[in-house]
């Protein structure tokens, strides 16, 4: 019976390792309701949603400045600051449909964006591909800051976000993993970029984000920091690329826009607090076990 006991507790330890080491993994939410009547009566609910679909309309483009350093040259260890915006095309729940941002009662044509402002990284693994004159090939990976900028949602009338008059869906702050890699954005029309975003969201709007049963995501999940956002997509060049020079940082820049996709989508992950209460308690059940039966042994 002792060596059967000491199988037990090793199983329970295994399984509250097991438990508590996969905070890291998501759970993504497949099947979740965007309920924008909530933030604009007349804006519609979508229920069932997979993920939202996103991209740069027109003149609303992704701007991305890169600092070259003193040497005006792209090496490992350069950064970056990237703000811009992008207009929620679609969404995705089990068949792609098109959100009517149209409020009948006001006449008032609304679009959603996914806006972020003053978001910084740095660059790795350059290679230029040994044609230093030729930057069309070059290849090199970025990691965004985590913590640095802001990433929101907002609902807005005139394609700015920043001037008060947005209704504001859900913030969000850049964490770790979050980054991607890119092919020659210093000169050619073809070059484009890579991207993957972790986010966890630290404020919603009550009641437009929802579970399948009507309840509140932010509620159930964002004030434990359980709750995330999952953003990919890819930009390519869409316009001049432009030179500068930084006199604050006293460093010289390429500046440039590109036209951007992106899909996002909501996922949860459990609370490494919550995990470990609940791997002690399968212990706690082992050792209970375990006194139990010598309290009835005398």
């Amino acid at each position: 019976m002792k060596k059967l006991r000491k199988v037990f507790i090793a199983i329970m330890l295994v399984l509250s390792f097991l438990l508590i080491g996969s905070n890291a993994s998501a759970i993504i939410l497949d099947d979740w309701t965007l309920d924008l009547d909530a933030a604009v009566s007349g804006l519609g609910t979508y229920s069932g949603v997979e993920y939202l679909n996103f991209d740069s309309p027109g003149s609303n483009t992704t701007t991305i400045r890169q600092y070259l350093g003193a040497d005006n040259t792209l090496n490992n260890g350069d950064t970056f600051v990237e703000t811009g915006y992008m207009q929620l095309f679609t969404l995705t729940a089990g068949f792609t449909s098109v959100v009517d941002l149209y409020d009948e009662n006001t006449s008032t044509q609304y679009a959603l964006f996914a806006y972020f402002d003053a978001v910084t990284g740095s660059i790795h693994n350059y290679d230029d591909k040994g044609t230093v004159a030729d930057n069309t090939d070059d290849t090199w990976d970025y990691t965004f800051d985590s913590g640095s900028g802001t990433v929101g949602l907002y609902l807005d009338t005139n394609n700015d976000p920043t001037d008060g008059t947005s209704v504001t869906l859900l913030t969000a702050d850049i964490i770790q993993t979050s980054g991607g890699s890119a092919v020659g954005f210093m000169g050619g029309a073809s070059n484009k970029s890579s991207w993957a975003l972790t986010l966890e969201v630290t404020n919603s709007l009550q009641d437009v984000f929802l579970d399948k049963d009507g309840n509140d995501l932010f509620d159930l999940y964002g004030a434990n920091n359980w709750l995330r956002a999952y953003s990919q997509g890819d930009t390519e060049l869409d316009g001049p690329i432009w030179a500068g020079y930084d006199g604050t940082k006293g460093e010289n820049f390429v500046e440039f826009t590109g036209h951007t996709g992106d899909t996002m989508k909501i996922g949860v992950v459990p609370e490494p607090a919550t995990m470990l209460l609940l791997g002690s308690g399968l212990l706690g059940l082992a050792g209970f076990g375990r006194k139990k039966k010598f309290f009835k042994k005398d």
